[in-house]
Formats: C-alpha cells, sequence, structure tokens
C-alpha cells in the first residue's frame, strides 16, 4: 500500500521482531496488579458502593428541565394555549382575519418587467 522507497523509516523490521516475541508477565506480576488495584479500589470505596438504581423517566425529565418551577411553567402555558384555541378572545378574530384572510401570490413578491421598465 505504502511506497517502501520514500519511506524514511523501515518499520516492518520492528514490527516483525515484536509478532516473534510472545513472552507474557509473569504471575507473581499479575497478582502483584490485581492486589494494588484491590488495594485501591478498597481505600475509595467503590467496591462496597450498591449500583446505582435506574431513576423514572418523570424524575429525570425533572432534572433535564430544570425543577418543578420549570413544570409549573410548562403547564400554565399549555393551559392558557388550550384555552385561547378554545375560547378565542373578541379581539383575537379580528386580527386573525386581517392577517389570514389575505391571500398573497409569488408573482406579488417578484418585480415584472414593467416595474423594471419604469425605474429607468
Amino acid at each position: 500500500m505504502s511506497d517502501h522507497r520514500t519511506d524514511p523509516f523501515d518499520l516492518d523490521s520492528f514490527f516483525e521482531a515484536e509478532k516473534k516475541d510472545t513472552s507474557e508477565p509473569s504471575a507473581e506480576f499479575l497478582a502483584n496488579v490485581l492486589a494494588d488495584a484491590t488495594l485501591v479500589q478498597n481505600q475509595l470505596g467503590l467496591a462496597n458502593k450498591a449500583p446505582k438504581t435506574s431513576t423514572g423517566f418523570w424524575r429525570t425529565l425533572n432534572a433535564v428541565l430544570g425543577g418543578w418551577p420549570t413544570f409549573a411553567g410548562l403547564a400554565t402555558a399549555t393551559i392558557a394555549g388550550v384555552w385561547i384555541g378554545v375560547s378565542p378572545p373578541q379581539g383575537l378574530d379580528t386580527l386573525t382575519d386581517s392577517v389570514l384572510g389575505n391571500s398573497f401570490d409569488y408573482s406579488d413578491y417578484l418585480p415584472s418587467f414593467d416595474s423594471v421598465l419604469t425605474e429607468g
């Protein structure tokens, strides 16, 4: 895959030598490593703690959103939105008729050839 003629370092010989070396650590060394690991775990107290149980969906959502005041605000906004949607105020009908009653076409936004000629 690579061009070995321009490779400044010939690493293949090092990789081959490492593949041939199949020495494994001694049993005494591995026992010492495991003993040290157990000692450190006991000092930190990690081995004695019970595994964390899963928190519920609502508790997680509560933590993500920022607590019960946020839920109260969301509930209030939802109820107000439903109320306005079901029984809109009297002035809202006039506003929506003026905004939504007009229909526009794409040609209203695009200049025509005549308007270009009048500009000079």
